[in-house]
């Protein structure tokens, strides 16, 4: 019973594969945007406070006795008293674990430290070093109590695998179905009494190739500023946090919202799942991914996506096939949804963040692109460009020796790099080179032929 007081009801992350049509179109839009996307993980600390739920007793002898006058009136005779008790236990069982709201309670309040793990995705908007994500990625109470019945789930679920009816309180057995339906009438009275005190967040950022639990090292930046947060209890706040300028590239925002309803649509981010409490954070190093879909209808608050993602990518970018963000990949009652660009430019406004893509950037996607055409020649000397712009953006290096390998492969499908009047010129001057030939050929052999 203590833990069913303790906790809310879970949030269940969704989760869909990728088209196999689209996912060609995914990697493209992951290659353009991976420089600038970041993974969050937020440490997070906090009192929690619940109302433990009793039986209300009162509640229970009313019915006893509206039940005891029932069975009076409607002539129905026991041979004994133990018979009529059975009858009456029976009764109250089938009438509280139907319908249990009006039999349970809130009871004494019991506080607990908890500590857990947020994690998220963000995306850079500018040189300056602003990124861009979820609230509940940086930490706050609403997600605070989302991530505690999160992780809590599946203790609860082992806890009243094997409660019985006098655990409960009840004097007659019951049935798997009727114990599930007062755990989620509990749950649900609990959720009303939950209050989150004394919260501390330690923000740690990671760009490139992450790897989660790590605070120190090669674009990892710990203790990271926070420095606008718009939570909701919808979980479709957004926030603002400050990096070092220049630390990764930065990824344009479309200049308009998208509303078209079945409009193609990359939600990009770090993969990943909320670790459980107690355990030991995953070490395998993870990348950008992206899950291809389509917008919904357009909502306020938050639009529906159906590219499902797990719940590390919440935060990242959701970006139209030219890798411009149109909004921030949310979870909206637990399915795939986004906040749209609109939103994100009023934060950035109130923050007095102001977005850009510099030259390195610029460089980069052009790069990327290029690599998406397999027009390896081209995108070399670009990728040399940026290095020299920037020496830590992350996967320059490694995309550079991609493009090595695969032109030594013969794979290289650059298109000629001579303008087309080079190529005019010199098919001129190739023309007048034949005729001068040509004429001065007649004249060398005209008079041969006249004494013929």
């Amino acid at each position: 019973m203590r833990r069913l007081a303790g906790l809310l009801l879970a949030a269940a992350a969704t989760t869909t594969t990728t088209p196999p049509g689209a996912q060609a179109d995914a990697e493209r839009v992951v290659r353009l945007t991976q420089a600038a996307i970041v993974r969050i993980e937020t440490h997070a600390h906090a009192t929690v406070s619940a109302a433990m739920i009793d039986v209300d007793d009162a509640a229970v002898q009313d019915f006893v006795h509206r039940d005891v006058d029932r069975l009076l009136s409607s002539g129905q005779r026991f041979f004994s008293a133990f018979q009529a008790e059975q009858a009456i236990e029976a009764d109250l069982t089938r009438e509280v674990t139907t319908n249990p709201n009006p039999y349970l309670k809130a009871g004494k309040r019991i506080s607990d430290d908890y500590d857990t793990v947020l994690i998220g995705s963000g995306f850079v908007v500018s040189p300056s070093g602003w990124v861009v994500t979820a609230s509940a990625a940086v930490g706050d109470d609403s997600a605070l109590r989302k991530a505690a019945a999160d992780s809590e789930r599946d203790v609860i679920r082992a806890e009243f695998a094997d409660i019985t009816s006098g655990d409960l309180g009840l004097p007659a057995p019951i049935t798997d179905q009727q114990r599930q339906t007062l755990v989620d009438a509990a749950l649900a009275k609990v959720e009303q009494t939950v209050e989150v005190s004394g919260t501390t967040f330690r923000v740690t950022v990671q760009g490139g190739e992450a790897t989660p639990g790590r605070s120190s090292g090669e674009a990892v930046f710990d203790d990271v500023h926070v420095m606008l947060s718009r939570p909701d209890d919808a979980g479709t706040g957004l926030a603002v946090l400050q990096l070092p300028p220049g630390s990764l590239a930065s990824v344009p925002l479309q200049d308009h919202v998208v509303e078209d309803q079945g409009a193609p649509v990359v939600a990009v981010g770090y993969p990943g799942d909320r670790p459980a409490p107690g355990a030991d954070p995953p070490t395998a190093p993870v990348r950008p991914v992206g899950s291809a879909g389509t917008l919904g209808a357009h909502e306020s608050g938050a639009t529906p996506i159906t590219a499902g993602f797990t719940t590390g990518v919440g935060g990242g970018p959701v970006v139209d096939a030219d890798g411009r963000v149109v909004g921030v990949a949310v979870k909206k009652d637990n399915s795939s949804a986004m906040v749209d660009v609109a939103a994100v430019q009023r934060l950035l406004q109130d923050a007095k963040a102001r977005p850009a893509v510099d030259d390195a950037s610029r460089a980069y996607r052009d790069a990327a692109d290029a690599m998406s055409r397999h027009y390896y020649r081209r995108a070399l000397p670009l990728f040399r460009k940026v290095s020299g712009l920037a020496p830590a953006m992350p996967f320059v290096g490694e995309q550079a020796q991609e493009a090595l390998q695969q032109i030594a492969l013969g794979n290289d499908l650059t298109p000629s790099t001579r303008p087309a009047w080079v190529l005019a010129l010199a098919a001129a001057l190739f023309a007048l080179t034949a005729i001068a030939v040509s004429v001065v050929a007649n004249r060398r052999f005209a008079p041969h032929r006249r004494r013929d």
